[in-house]
């Protein structure tokens, strides 16, 4: 929930009724010296309610440091965050990362006891590959000395994928001697009863579930009270959205409200039967007042049994978890279904390695062929077409043209494909075989389900198609999902030089001129996360007069620029300018004012580095030119 309960929020929440103790974010407490301002700017009461500050960090001193100031600031509970699965924070081994680490966690809780006069409490995931030691790291926290604990029943290994094991808190709640409360996949009020029936806790948790039906804690209030619980129609829903906005221009700065709008409408909109269309149609809006408009005409004159918000999920688009057997698949069918049969590699069809690279050939259902690289074996490169129309001619992946594009479960295919080889993967690229723009509804939906399930994920794209009747607002909207960084490939200064390297991309005039626009409306963290790609090719685009005009338009936009090597193909006679022209060229453009970026020496690998993938139609034998092998993906029919 980091980013979406500030005070403000929770108040508009608790307002609604029916909570009966607020939680903050966390708050982050990491080597850096502690200001107790920061910290104490979470300790915000809504009128009436007691008030949960949790905390996050590995410092047992600076844990126990901070659970004093916030105790002093009025918090009524402290919660240290075991749970968080979201890779940036488990690098800095906080966390779920804590799980791993049990005398850590013990030293840790235990400082933060010796401070904590009032109610210590923690929430955990069920463990972090596996969930064999919850047990045991419940009996831990008991002896740390936490009065209450929550169990969110996934590992961290698990994301958000799946359903919640509500077994687990059962577990739990029979074997330790303190209230176990639980969480996850409460999705409607009657969830809440029938996990506190089913599990014996002591109380319940609801999260993401509040951001889709702002109404779950007034239903569940009903529901225990043996009233009639309220069913919002369209027009509560869109006064819902009235009053957010207004709030937010209340309290969030301008640059982040149509963010944070489309945010919450991202969860409002999977009431809705169709909500996934239409929330990706939202997302491509560039200001306020289309969204509001849009969302009005689609909402207003919906009834009640329209939507999926009452307090029993009667339209059931969600998959609520359950204590009486093992979690089953999704009522409605996930973006990447399960392969029938897990791919494995045959002998014969081997990847190939480099030092820092896996290189998978991958024969797709119909028989074409497509490759995906490994790289220094977290990183994933994922190709989103069977060839590529932009055909630059220092790329082997647009030699043939394009096939078609890849639909979405063959991309999450990709992914599966590499977690059984056995690998844990941490990031994702779009930036195979391919042009992502041009596979856009499939790469979009790819995109945004990779954020929920917490795989940062970023793309290359030559900008995509500029012109025509559904074209310009793709690299617009593309700018705003929710990827973890985009590069557009730029290669030149001039229009003659970006035709020849960049043939069906747009012309650098419109490409610029919509960046120009739109980058200036992201947020300062957004628009870090979008770069400009320059591949120096001797005789072609190397000169200092080509790089000075291409560092004039690029100034403009203040965006890193990523400077790479190019790598000989057998279908090019195109060759990369050699290590002085090189490092002559990054001198020059960082002279000229540019944030210059070299290229990883995996992109540099002779198997699998940038432009050396290759796609193949549909025939007879893997498509193996070099000759390599891959994995052949055997996909089961769609989940009605």
């Amino acid at each position: 929930m980091e980013g979406v309960t500030s005070p403000e929020f929770r108040a508009l929440l608790a307002a609604q009724g029916g909570i009966g103790l607020l939680c903050t974010e966390f708050v982050r407490i990491s080597r850096a010296p502690l200001h107790p301002r920061a910290i104490l700017r979470a300790v915000v009461k809504a009128p009436g309610l007691p008030l949960s500050v949790q905390v996050m960090g590995r410092d047992a001193s600076k844990m126990a440091e901070a659970a004093g100031w916030v105790v002093d600031a009025g918090a009524d509970v402290v919660d240290i965050n075991l749970g968080c699965p979201m890779p940036r924070v488990v690098r800095q081994g906080v966390g779920a990362a804590m799980l791993r680490d049990p005398a850590l966690l013990f030293e840790v809780v235990s400082a933060m006891r010796a401070k904590v006069p009032g109610l210590l409490s923690a929430k955990m995931r069920a463990g972090f590959d596996d969930a064999e030691d919850v047990l045991a790291l419940g009996q831990l926290l008991v002896q740390a000395g936490v009065d209450f604990l929550t169990i969110h029943p996934r590992r961290r290994a698990d994301f958000y994928e799946g359903v919640a094991d509500w077994r687990i808190i059962g577990s739990l709640a029979r074997e330790l001697p303190i209230p176990i409360v639980g969480n996850g996949d409460i999705w409607y009020a009657a969830d809440a009863l029938r996990m506190r029936q089913q599990t014996g806790c002591a109380a319940v948790m609801i999260g993401r579930p509040a951001l889709r039906n702002p109404w779950i804690f007034e239903q569940l209030a009903d529901l225990e009270a043996g009233r009639e619980p309220r069913r919002p129609d369209g027009e509560a829903l869109l006064g819902w959205i009235l009053e957010r906005r207004a709030q937010l221009h209340a309290t969030a700065p301008a640059r982040s409200r149509v963010g944070r709008l489309k945010e919450q409408l991202g969860y409002l909109l999977r009431a809705l039967p169709d909500g996934g269309a239409l929330r990706r149609e939202i997302l491509r809006l560039p200001d306020e007042g289309a969204i509001l408009a849009r969302a009005e005409r689609a909402l207003r004159d919906l009834g009640a049994d329209e939507l999926d918000l009452d307090a029993q999920g009667s339209l059931a688009l969600e998959r609520s978890g359950s204590a009486l057997h093992a979690p089953t698949r999704p009522r409605r069918a996930p973006p990447a279904p399960a392969l029938a049969t897990p791919p494995e590699p045959s002998p014969a069809l081997a990847p190939s390695r480099g030092a820092q690279t896996l290189r998978l050939p991958i024969r797709l259902g119909d028989g074409s062929q497509v490759e995906a690289v490994l790289y220094r074996g977290d990183t994933l490169c994922l190709s989103t077409q069977v060839g590529c129309a932009v055909r630059c001619p220092f790329c082997a992946s647009g030699v043939g043209g394009l096939r078609r594009s890849l639909a979405l479960e063959e991309l999450w295919a990709q992914v599966e494909a590499v977690r059984a080889l056995g690998h844990r993967l941490r990031r994702l690229t779009l930036s195979g075989i391919g042009e992502p723009l041009h596979a856009h509804e499939a790469c979009a939906a790819f995109v945004e389900e990779a954020a929920r399930r917490g795989l940062p994920t970023s793309l290359t794209t030559s900008g995509g198609p500029i012109r025509g009747a559904d074209a310009s607002p793709r690299l617009a909207s593309w700018l705003r999902l929710p990827h973890n960084g985009l590069t557009v490939s730029v290669h030149a200064g001039t229009e003659p030089i970006r035709a020849r390297l960049v043939p069906q991309g747009p012309a650098l005039g419109p490409l610029f001129a919509l960046l120009d626009r739109e980058l200036p409306r992201l947020s300062r963290s957004r628009r870090k996360k979008i770069a400009l790609a320059y591949l120096l090719l001797q005789g072609e685009n190397d000169s200092m007069a080509e790089l000075e005009a291409f560092a004039a338009r690029a100034r403009r936009l203040d965006v890193a620029v990523h400077l790479y090597d190019h790598n000989a193909i057998a279908s090019s006679a195109m060759r990369g300018a050699g290590r002085a022209g090189y490092e002559a060229a990054y001198a020059a453009l960082k002279g000229w004012g540019l944030l210059v970026r070299m290229s990883s020496q995996a992109r540099l690998e002779p198997v699998g580095g940038c432009g050396t993938l290759l796609a193949a139609p549909p025939g007879p034998e893997p498509f193996d030119p070099l000759p390599r092998a891959g994995v052949r993906l055997e996909l089961p029919p769609p989940i009605d």
